[in-house]
């Protein structure tokens, strides 16, 4: 199961360069914070328990300071993905 969900790697979303900047910002914050701990995808399988959830990044529109309409990327982690057969 695990190798098959890393193999399948994360959303469509998350790959285009405006998208992976967002991701990055994102972990950068969780790690800095310890929330996160980076690990390499070929230990996942030796952590008793691990699970691997596929990441994507929604673009949605918010206001900025000044009211003016802007793009948020946010980043989503699903869940309910079926992993591959």
């Amino acid at each position: 199961y695990i190798e098959a969900m890393i193999q399948q790697g994360n959303h469509a979303s998350a790959v285009s360069l405006e998208n992976k900047k967002a991701l990055r910002k994102n972990y950068d914050k969780e790690v800095s914070k310890g929330w996160m701990i980076p690990i390499l995808p070929e230990a996942i399988p030796k952590i008793v328990g691990a699970r691997v959830i596929p990441v994507g990044v929604a673009v949605q529109w918010t206001n900025n300071e000044k009211g003016e309409r802007t793009k948020k990327r946010r980043v989503t982690h699903d869940c309910s993905f079926s992993p591959p057969l």
